[in-house]
């Protein structure tokens, strides 16, 4: 018998503790060092442009730039693991 019930969902009881873990992106302003520290921490992009005064896509831009070509950014995307 599957692990799926009828509908193809996965019951929490099918999980294992790694399973529980839950990724959340932070969105950071650094400073323009060799140190990159933080400057300013939100938990969205939005937040972030309210408190810059930049637009949302270009941050966005920004980070998924630097991301691709391993590259620099005032902005960092940071991904963190919360345990439940």
């Amino acid at each position: 018998m599957s692990k799926h019930g009828c509908d193809g969902q996965i019951s929490i009881y099918d999980l294992d503790d790694s399973a529980m873990e839950m990724k959340r992106d932070l969105y950071v302003l650094v400073e323009n060092s060799i140190y990159e520290l933080p400057i300013c921490v939100c938990d969205s992009i939005e937040e972030l442009a309210d408190i810059t005064g930049d637009s949302v896509e270009r941050i966005h831009d920004l980070i998924t730039k630097a991301e691709k070509r391993g590259g620099k950014s005032k902005y960092v995307r940071v991904t963190i693991n919360d345990e439940e």
